[in-house]
This record gives C-alpha cells, sequence and structure tokens, in this order.
C-alpha cells in the first residue's frame, strides 16, 4: 500500500532542516580596523574570520610575527562585540574573562552574558586574533620550524629541527630565548597570589583567591541566604528533649569572608545560589 502525503513549500522549509558542520562568520577588515594593534594594512573589503582570543603573555613574536604580519590582525576589540562563533569558543572566552557559564547553557544565554560583561583587569591582557579568510593557518609546529630555520640563518646558536625527514637524535636543546620565556611563565604561574586558595563564604567551595570577591566589598540581598527549613541547618540541641530549630540569620561559613564569581553572579541578579 502506498501513501502519498502533500505538503506546501512553507511546510516543506520548516520541515527539512539543514545539517552539517557550521560555517563561521566573515568579518570586514573596516569593521574591525578601529581596534587593530599590529601595523599590517589590508584592504577595506577584505574579510576576515575568529581565530583565537588569547592573553598577551601567550603570544610569542619570536615565532609568530612573521606569519602575523602578513595574514592576521591582531585587535585589542572588547569582547561585548564578538558574536558568530562556535559555543565552545564562546565558553572559552567566558572562562578566561571570569564569567560563570555551563557547558549545557543555551548560546541565548552564554552571548547574553557575554554582551553584559564590563571590562575587567583580564580584558586589558588578552587580545583577539583574526585570519584573513581563504588563508591556510599553520600549526605551532610549523610555526615554530619556520622560525628555527629562519633564525638558522642569523644566528650561529645549533636550533632544533622538527621537520619529519630529521633523523638527528638526540634533538639540539631549544633556543635561550623560548628557554628564558619558558621560565618567566612559571615563574608568573606559580606565584602566592595566583595559587592560594579560600573557600567561598557561600557555597563553602575552595577557588583561587585571585577569582574571588570580597563579600563586605559588595550590597547582596543577605535575605537570599536565610531559610527556616530544618533540613538546610539545625541548631545545636543539648538535650534530648530539644525541638530542632533551623539556625538564624543568613548562612555564611565561618572563617571566610570571600565569595566565588557563580555565587556573587547569582546574588546580584536576586537569585539562591545552588
Amino acid at each position: 500500500m502506498h501513501h502519498t502525503f502533500r505538503q506546501t513549500l512553507t511546510e516543506t522549509q520548516k520541515t527539512l532542516v539543514g545539517g552539517g558542520k557550521r560555517k563561521k562568520a566573515h568579518w570586514i577588515y573596516k569593521d574591525l580596523q578601529k581596534y587593530q594593534i599590529n601595523n599590517t594594512v589590508f584592504s577595506e573589503g577584505t574579510t576576515f574570520k575568529f581565530l583565537c582570543h588569547c592573553s598577551n603573555n601567550g603570544l610569542l613574536p619570536d615565532y609568530i610575527g612573521q606569519w602575523l604580519q602578513r595574514i592576521t590582525c591582531l585587535l585589542a576589540i572588547p569582547i561585548t562585540q564578538l558574536h558568530s562563533i562556535s559555543k565552545p569558543e564562546l565558553i572559552e572566552i567566558c572562562r578566561k574573562h571570569n564569567i560563570p557559564v555551563k557547558k549545557r547553557d543555551p548560546m541565548e544565554i552564554i552571548e547574553g552574558h557575554l554582551r553584559r560583561h564590563r571590562p575587567c583587569p583580564t580584558c586589558h591582557r588578552h587580545y583577539t586574533l583574526f585570519v584573513e579568510n581563504d588563508c591556510k593557518t599553520k600549526t605551532s609546529a610549523e610555526r615554530i620550524a619556520t622560525f628555527r630555520s629562519n633564525q638558522s640563518t642569523d644566528s650561529p646558536e645549533v636550533h632544533c629541527d622538527l621537520s619529519s625527514s630529521s633523523k638527528q637524535f638526540p634533538p639540539s636543546p631549544p633556543s635561550g630565548k623560548l628557554m628564558e620565556h619558558m621560565v618567566n611563565s612559571y615563574c608568573v604561574d606559580l606565584e602566592p597570589q595566583v595559587i592560594v586558595e579560600e573557600g567561598c563564604a557561600v557555597c563553602g567551595v575552595l577557588y583561587r583567591s585571585k577569582d574571588m570577591n570580597e563579600l563586605q566589598e559588595h550590597e547582596y540581598d543577605m535575605e537570599l541566604l536565610k531559610s527556616d527549613s530544618i533540613y538546610i541547618t539545625r541548631q545545636m540541641q543539648l538535650s534530648v528533649q530539644d525541638d530542632i530549630k533551623p539556625c538564624k540569620g543568613p548562612i555564611l561559613a565561618s572563617g571566610c569572608d570571600k565569595v566565588c564569581k557563580s555565587c556573587a553572579h547569582s546574588l546580584s541578579i536576586g537569585r539562591t545560589p545552588k
């Protein structure tokens, strides 16, 4: 038995939904030029696509400078202006700027957090890279190999050959500049103010102190932290006959005076932290 279904053109367009990989949106150089940092000049109609958002300490001009000058536009664009990029890239940007988001949050919520973000110290330490459209980007290994091959002609220092045809073993040690950068970055990441942890006064979870806010510096509604339920807090009983009563006042961890980003965000919008 054969069945025949009839649909209008509008119904067919609503039923058939295209799949496949989502293409990245193109940015025009004319709109990006006012945020540009590097001196490379492109024509106004040149199109770019988002590449990455990284710290200025993570950029090694020694081996990516020549590559950046050719096909990439380095920008100090506010993250509130970023749009039409993939969800993993948005989540990565939010986490770098301590914006509380979750992987399961819809794109609309993540983009809303990004648009409402206010400038922070992290914003001044991060740049955004846009790569020229239809240009093949090199991997990190390819960029390092190009840099070291160019340096070998200018300096008598021996460099490691990263090409697949090299049979030299053990390989040559890294250059002095690269070693200096690695040691400095390691020391910066292990400074006391970076790794010290404290407990959140609201949820009690350990977080890095530099990622937390002082509880007294912000005017939060402490009524959100009060509860009359005996299943959350209970007063100490001195005898079996004592009634079970909840603790009075805001529920805060003793000895803690800072609040994490997630709890601070919930309190700022009038919501009880989970």
